[in-house]
């Protein structure tokens, strides 16, 4: 079954199945050792709760959003900056065991807390009051050096599951020895905690043992904070977790290297993305938003080798996927190759190459808005079997020339951000990106990725998204931003990418002119279309979008994609304009309101959020 395919709900009924063929024969009975099973609930200690605090020869603070360790010792000054707790736990370890300082049992796990609350401020902005009082003063410090990498050495005695259980924070201190006792602290507060666990003192003694009792103290402070703060706390993992079944947000985020940007979308939806369950129940739970990102130029240059697949490299990945893009031919009910370069009866890339050489943004649409998000009933025997179309995630691309340089608007309606998202950029940037600049003979500028229902599967996705998050990645430089996202408030953007968040209100009607082209889409109207297959198909799918421009006769009205789905029990929106201005503004929002309430009118959903975002080509 693994080799064959996923082990999932159906699998585990086949190998059950099988079991039972097989012949059954007695069993004999064994006796039971206690110190076999003592894992299974360790004893329970109560630490009692205490607000003093303690006085320590450190100082952890951040500075230019950097975490900034002060330490003195014997009398001398030392410090350390960088922007991973563990690292800098790291570091500091070397550097003592060279130079023959120490710090005593609690102090470091003191120092493993502070670390973590200067961490949580910088990665979640989560601000909480120091948990000691330094007696550090000011002074020349000696600079110690952040190490490249850390090499670790496991201590081999104990080990610790940290976390959070009935309003307290949970340590459980546990042996690789069966024999050995454990026991599991609970308390509501942190100092007396840690005194506890310097008090027992369940370190092995080894050259590594100062970084352990730092990393227990980053892990304890990080579970108290998400304790006080009403967040969820995962070990080993540096951000807090808030639980959000309500809120489907937007996250715009911007770096100039592709492996940046990708840690913080898996960053943001992990923590703070709407979690709801996938609608094809198999697949679990997901963490869910708006994503729109910025990759400006030279970033998709390199890709990763944390992303090659096997034994396939991703210089062979991504020719591949190259390749794909770029075939006319079609296979299966339909290829983005095919959707793009014949599908509508001629080369979108060539027309976009004439447009663009007007200076004339051009719209590439792979989504039939009559043929796609269609549903077929089939009569077999006494049922009705109902199929749906398959409909392609990757719906536009938008391009425009500005400053000189060719810069591209990419949608998809709906983006696996893990496993599909490296794969979808570095194609969509290869095969049309850079032919069209090619063709133009233009450089390209800045690239943008609206990964509209942007999720995250826990089920089979969590490791690999801890693992990309953890790869080393260097810091955003100085970029040239001139071509936004710029957020839409008192004054709207002349030119570039633009976008807003606005509550969605109710509407009963809509002047706007691309109203008539919704209603009437080649004898189709697609917001009744949409709204009804979203209620037949099931409230929880993204399939159905919505547009005005027509491939087939190269004509439509401003508003390219309009995508509204159930998230968080409620309608969210998304919008997207091709060109406007300050006077036309009031006017959209008004169309997507209409909108909106068509699609309440018929699946009795509250209205949540709109997005909209604008390409002011120049």
């Amino acid at each position: 079954i693994r080799q064959r395919k996923n082990i999932y709900y159906d699998s585990l009924l086949e190998m059950i199945e099988l079991l039972s063929t097989l012949p059954s024969s007695s069993r004999s009975s064994f006796a039971l050792h206690p110190a076999d099973f003592q894992h299974l609930q360790p004893p329970l200690i109560s630490v009692p709760d205490s607000d003093e605090l303690v006085t320590v020869p450190f100082r952890v603070v951040a500075v230019d959003g950097l975490i900034t360790v002060t330490v003195t010792i014997d009398g001398s000054l030392f410090t350390i900056s960088g922007n991973d707790s563990f690292l800098l736990a790291y570091s500091l370890l070397v550097y003592f065991n060279e130079h023959g300082l120490s710090l005593s049992a609690r102090n470091q796990l003191f120092l493993g807390a502070e670390l973590s609350r200067v961490e949580v401020f910088i990665r979640n902005t989560v601000l909480v009051n120091s948990f000691v009082i330094s007696l550090v003063s000011d002074g020349e410090p000696i600079i110690i050096p952040v190490a490249s990498r850390p090499v670790l050495q496991p201590d081999s005695l104990y080990y610790y599951k940290i976390g959070l259980k009935d309003s307290f924070v949970s340590v459980q201190s546990l042996a690789h020895d069966t024999c050995t006792s454990v026991f599991e602290l609970r308390s509501s507060s942190l100092v007396p905690l840690l005194d506890r666990l310097a008090s027992e003192n369940r370190f092995e003694d080894y050259a590594q043992t100062f970084l352990h009792r730092v990393d227990v103290g980053i892990e304890v402070g990080r579970a108290y904070i998400a304790l006080i703060t009403g967040n969820s706390f995962f070990q080993d993992f540096r951000n807090l977790f808030s639980l959000n079944i309500t809120t489907f947000p937007l996250f715009v985020v911007e770096a100039d290297s592709f492996l940046a940007n990708h840690q913080k979308i898996i960053t943001s939806l992990y923590t703070r993305g709407l979690s709801l369950s996938h609608p094809d129940a198999h697949k679990g739970t997901m963490r869910a938003g708006c994503v729109l990102a910025c990759y400006r130029r030279g970033a998709l240059e390199h890709f990763p080798a944390i992303y090659s697949s096997g034994s396939q490299s991703v210089d062979l990945m991504r020719s591949s996927y190259k390749e794909q893009l770029l075939s006319f031919e079609p296979l299966g009910e339909y290829t983005y190759g095919h959707r793009t370069r014949a599908y509508f009866g001629y080369d979108q890339l060539e027309k976009a190459v004439s447009f663009l050489r007007k200076n004339k943004p051009f719209v590439i649409q792979r989504f039939d808005y009559v043929a796609d998000m269609t549903l077929t009933y089939t009569s077999v025997g006494d049922r009705v079997r109902v199929e749906s179309t398959s409909d392609p995630c990757l719906t536009h691309d938008i391009y425009f020339l500005f400053d000189g340089r060719l810069h591209s608007f990419h949608i998809a309606r709906a983006h696996n951000i893990v496993n599909a998202y490296p794969e979808n950029v570095f194609g969509l940037y290869d095969a049309y990106d850079c032919t069209l600049a090619s063709s133009l003979g233009v450089p390209l500028g800045d690239f943008f990725m609206l990964s509209n229902r942007a999720n995250i599967l826990l089920l089979t996705e969590e490791q690999k998204a801890k693992k990309l998050i953890a790869e080393p990645s260097k810091p955003l430089g100085d970029v040239d931003s001139s071509v936004g996202p710029y957020l839409i408030g008192d004054s709207f953007p002349s030119f570039g990418i633009g976008y807003v968040e606005r509550d969605l209100a109710f509407s009963s009607q809509s002047d706007h002119p691309d109203l008539a082209l919704l209603e009437n889409y080649r004898g189709v109207d697609l917001i009744s279309k949409a709204s009804l297959y979203l209620r037949d198909k099931g409230i929880g799918h993204n399939n159905p979008i919505i547009g005005t421009y027509d491939p087939f006769t190269g004509c439509g009205g401003r508003l390219v994609f309009f995508q509204c789905n159930v998230r968080g029990g409620k309608l969210q929106a998304t919008g997207v304009f091709l060109g406007g201005n300050s006077s036309l503004y009031e006017s959209d929002i008004a169309l997507c309101n209409y909108i909106a309430t068509c699609y309440h009118t018929i699946l009795d959903i509250p209205l949540g959020t709109l997005f909209l975002f604008y390409i002011l080509g120049q």
